[in-house]
């Protein structure tokens, strides 16, 4: 199978290439970056080539992975340029922006994908990893190509406007809190932290360092995009700053967080 990974320059796109290339297929980047493309193409032992047609001239799968801003002019120019059969396929985090160009595209009779891999470019092996599926025409078809696709991974269909929303708990909520507790303890002490630290705390402080490592920008990008990321932002402000009175409706407040949380779904599956 020959696959073209455009914008294989950034680190999602090289994990995705690295992917392909370790199963035995053929794989081709593109990059608008032509320095980046071409320095992991080396890397990886795969083709590089300067321009689009060229990436797509033999592709059987074109995995699009760019940012969310960039996604639909290229899926747009990637269609003019596919020929028959192959699938086009986009792993942006929220789709929003370019979905109904999809759709229009998929009723062109175009083969379309629209996935979202929930794990990060420092990912070691993609066995049992998340991706959703969002149904563009069929869902029934696109799960089964995604599952041929990466079929160690765990594909679950959701739908686009569930999606979207769901990403501003899922992948912009957790960011938001790494990044205040990293940016609080920069006021502590932290040789002091560090010795004194529970195991908790040291959890806490590993998850924080890793989550830092990621661009930011994609964070700014889904909080921006999706509809509700103004909100989930607004709600941890606005508990934060109740919880900060530190008096006796903080204390009931917490007491029926807890107490609704080990009633909820997320204690259920626990």
């Amino acid at each position: 199978m020959n696959v073209a990974i455009l914008g294989g320059g950034g680190r999602r796109g090289r994990w995705f290439a690295r992917y392909f290339h370790q199963r035995g297929e053929r794989v081709t980047i593109y990059d608008r970056n032509l320095e980046a493309a071409s320095r992991t193409a080396a890397e990886l032992d795969v083709q590089f080539v300067p321009q689009l047609a060229s990436a797509l001239q033999n592709a059987d799968v074109a995995l699009v992975s760019v940012p969310i801003q960039e996604t639909g002019d290229l899926v747009r120019a990637a269609s003019r340029g596919v020929r028959g059969g192959v699938l086009l396929t986009e792993i942006s985090s929220v789709k929003g922006p370019h979905f109904s160009l999809l759709r229009q595209l998929a009723r062109q009779r175009f083969r379309i994908l629209s996935m979202h891999p929930l794990f990060g470019p420092g990912a070691s092996e993609l066995h049992g990893q998340p991706i959703a599926v969002v149904p563009v025409r069929n869902q029934s078809l696109e799960l089964q190509q995604a599952r041929e696709l990466f079929p160690e991974a765990k594909c679950v269909a959701v739908a686009r406007a569930l999606h979207d929303r769901t990403m501003a708990y899922i992948v912009l909520l957790p960011y938001l809190l790494n990044a205040a507790f990293a940016a609080t303890l920069l006021n502590g002490h932290p040789e002091v932290l560090r010795d004194l630290a529970t195991p908790r705390f040291a959890r806490q402080l590993r998850l924080a360092e890793e989550v830092l490592e990621d661009d930011p920008t994609l964070y700014l990008d889904i909080g921006r995009e999706t509809p509700n990321g103004l909100l989930v932002v607004g709600q941890l402000t606005g508990l934060l700053r109740r919880l900060a009175r530190a008096d006796v409706q903080s204390s009931r407040l917490l007491s029926d967080i807890r107490r609704r949380f080990a009633r909820s779904e997320f204690a259920k599956r626990a």
